[in-house]
């Protein structure tokens, strides 16, 4: 809603609920929102065909100019709105890891690494994990790595 504020003020168009498939984790918004935080997507047309200016389906130019200046105002605006709700944010980040510890998600709540895989997967996957913080443990073994 701060962002439409901002964009009625100034008379600028606006969509949303375009099309989007975050099939896999590798978006930028995508990788935020699968570890607690609050993932956006902003983009106007052009990409990287348009140069300094694009013809709209409506038939209006957008310029690079208007689609820089749209992006850094719906970003002072989400940060600003962030700011605004701070202590809800942090509260709801913090409850996104609690609930993840106490009520994981999904079928299973343990996965088994069988041993006799090549050294350098084993080394690579629980490198990966040290990387994401996430628990795990080695059968016969009393410690559990302590990242979480």
């Amino acid at each position: 809603m701060n962002n439409i504020r901002y964009f009625d003020e100034e008379g600028w168009h606006y969509f949303t609920r375009e099309r989007f498939d975050l099939f896999y984790p590798s978006f930028g918004d995508t990788w935020p929102t699968f570890n607690g935080a609050i993932g956006m997507t902003y983009e106007q047309a052009g990409h990287g065909l348009a140069g300094a200016a694009v013809i709209t389906q409506e038939g209006d130019t957008l310029t690079l100019g208007d689609r820089l200046t749209h992006h850094h105002v719906t970003g002072i605006s989400t940060v600003e709105i962030t700011a605004q709700h701070a202590e809800r944010v942090v509260s709801e980040f913090q409850n996104h890891f609690t609930r993840g510890m106490e009520n994981p998600a999904g079928t299973y709540k343990t996965f088994i690494v069988k041993a006799d895989n090549h050294p350098d997967k084993i080394y690579n996957l629980l490198s990966y994990l040290d990387t994401q913080q996430i628990r795990y443990g080695r059968a016969g073994s009393v410690s559990v790595s302590q990242r979480v």
